[in-house]
């Protein structure tokens, strides 16, 4: 283990309890509150990934909440689910634990991310339901073959921002490709005050998806897109019958945060679409 202290290079709010650099860029471990949080950075204040110590299945941040909505969108749990960008695996311990039925797939550039996640935010380093993959994500979505996924996450960040891979042309095309008719792709986006950026990725999307949903992080200036390629999803009440199962089912708070998709899209209710 490396032990690394803290510099003006290094912006962080707490102790630096790992630090080691790949082809990448640098790749830190911050406890902060005294240990009890622990985040995964790159070289600047964004948080790639959070944990905390004692609950380490539990989703921390806001966004990944909001990319867990996902799960409103659609009547039967995901069977199958890719995740491109492991982070500290939070979602991905996340989806084993309260997702019994579902395998998932992680497809991840640098492995010096998955050792640092195995040993710093418990990512189980075997599991029955789970398969890593240390590879481009472009490149494994380009050459995919197999099934398609019922539920698509993609969270591919740099210290700087959304990685540029997003942007490319074939990028969210082959996303959609990978994820089953009546499942669900959902990305965290996030532009800074590029314009040009914001309107070729919702152009890829909207040309990609035939429906396509925006949620915005509350407090952030990132959203998350949900992509449907039927266009098809239950009505606004059993969206919210949903969320509610999610959160009693899960702890996830996803009420509040489904009303607020549902305000943001305009979708209709319909008496068809409350509990059963």
């Amino acid at each position: 283990m490396r032990f690394w202290r803290p510099s003006s290079r290094f912006p962080y709010l707490g102790r630096v309890l790992f630090h080691d650099e790949d082809d990448h860029g640098p790749i830190d471990v911050v406890e902060e509150e005294g240990g009890s949080l622990r985040s995964l950075q790159f070289g600047s204040t964004a948080r790639q990934s959070t944990m905390f110590a004692d609950r380490p299945d539990e989703l921390t941040l806001e966004y990944t909440r909001c990319l867990m909505s996902a799960l409103v969108l659609r009547e039967a749990p995901p069977a199958r689910a890719l995740m491109l960008g492991l982070g500290g695996g939070s979602l991905v311990k996340f989806l084993l634990r309260h997702l019994p039925g579902c395998r998932v797939e992680v497809v991840e550039l640098r492995r010096r991310i998955v050792e640092v996640a195995q040993r710093f935010f418990a990512l189980p380093r075997a599991h029955d339901r789970l398969q890593v993959h240390v590879t481009d994500g472009r490149r494994f979505l380009l050459e995919h073959t197999g099934e398609p996924y019922d539920l698509v996450l993609l969270d591919l960040h740099t210290g700087q921002g959304m990685a540029p891979v997003v942007r490319e042309e074939d990028f969210l095309p082959a996303c959609r490709r990978a994820t089953a008719d009546g499942g669900v792709f959902s990305a965290n986006l996030w532009y800074g005050f590029d314009r040009a950026l914001k309107d070729r990725v919702q152009g890829l999307l909207e040309a990609s998806f035939e429906r396509v949903l925006a949620l915005p992080v509350p407090g952030r200036s990132n959203h998350v897109a949900h992509g449907l390629p039927d266009g098809q999803l239950p009505p606004a009440g059993r969206m919210e019958h949903l969320a509610r199962v999610w959160q009693q089912q899960a702890g996830l708070a996803l009420p509040e945060l489904t009303r607020l998709l549902i305000r943001h899209n305009r979708i209709e209710s319909s008496r068809e679409g409350g509990e059963k």
